[in-house]
């Protein structure tokens, strides 16, 4: 399989995956439960040491699933180079989840219909336990990483345009406009769900290190309008105009884009995680051997 990605400026047709080694990443320890002073629940992988640690934090679904699925394996991979990595519950997952309401996306659309502000609500319970974490020197503060799949990725983008901390932002076929989910299709408030689309927060993402990953054809979450977005991304990068000074360079934005793998398109490449866990730890220098 060809992978056609786009590295800062320059447009780069990378070899087959097949062949490559990739080391089997194992979860390295129990994930644990803890609370913060202000009452909000997080699951945190990897233990304290006696300095800071870079941190990745990690977006999508129930907080424990985060860290304990196969969607957790980049941040198993940077576990094993000293980063801790920390969930919530995402908004109508987990213990988030009201009684009687529908899960997931679809309650997010019902929490918007009744006027509830849902990611709002949710970026104010995520700034705490952020500051929480560095107060008790747990978290370095410069080297944290938001880091979501799919659903997750739409919260990472829009935790890093809020909280200025946040260097590198990891999204992997990340919901970047609502009103293209089938479950807001129909939906009786249009302009509120427009109002969250990730492209109005490419003026204060620009300049930030990015990785986004998003099938050519993603029709569960509208991959050209992720891709449009990358793009706008690299039209306001403070590197525009720099000129390429071979494919290690200018790596603040990297966009993969890979020929779809299923009937809709919503997937990630065999090594994506390898692959941005890797882009994650590099100063502009190859790939580390993991």
């Amino acid at each position: 399989m060809k992978i056609i990605a786009i590295v800062s400026l320059a447009l780069v047709v990378l070899p087959p995956l097949a062949g490559q080694t990739r080391k089997e990443a194992e979860r390295p320890g129990p994930v644990n439960v803890l609370e913060s002073p202000s009452g909000v629940r997080f699951a945190l992988l990897g233990e304290a040491g006696e300095r800071p640690a870079p941190t990745i934090l990690v977006f999508g679904g129930a907080m424990r699933a985060g860290l304990e699925g196969r969607s957790g394996t980049m941040c198993w991979i940077l576990a094993r180079h000293g980063f801790l990595a920390v969930s919530l519950d995402s908004p109508c997952h987990g213990e988030d989840q009201r009684s009687g309401e529908p899960f997931g996306l679809a309650g997010w659309r019902h929490r918007l219909e009744k006027g509830e502000e849902f990611l709002a609500d949710f970026l104010k319970r995520t700034s705490p336990v952020l500051n929480h974490l560095i107060r008790q020197r747990v978290t370095d503060p410069e080297r944290i990483v938001a880091y979501g799949p799919s659903r997750g990725g739409f919260l990472a983008l829009h935790f890093a345009a809020v909280e200025p901390r946040i260097g590198t932002v990891v999204a992997f076929a990340p919901v970047t406009d609502l009103l293209a989910l089938r479950e807001f299709q129909g939906t009786r408030v249009k302009a509120a769900a427009r109002s969250l689309d990730v492209m109005a927060l490419a003026p204060k993402l620009a300049g930030r290190r990015l990785f986004i990953q998003m099938g050519h054809n993603d029709l569960r979450v509208g991959g050209r309008h992720a891709i449009d977005f990358a793009l706008r991304l690299m039209e306001l990068s403070p590197d525009h105009m720099k000129p390429m000074q071979g494919i290690w360079s200018g790596d603040a934005l990297k966009l993969v884009i890979t020929p779809s793998e299923n009937q809709n398109g919503h997937t990630t490449y065999d090594g994506a995680h390898h692959d941005a866990a890797a882009w994650v730890l590099r100063k502009g220098e190859p790939n580390p051997d993991f």
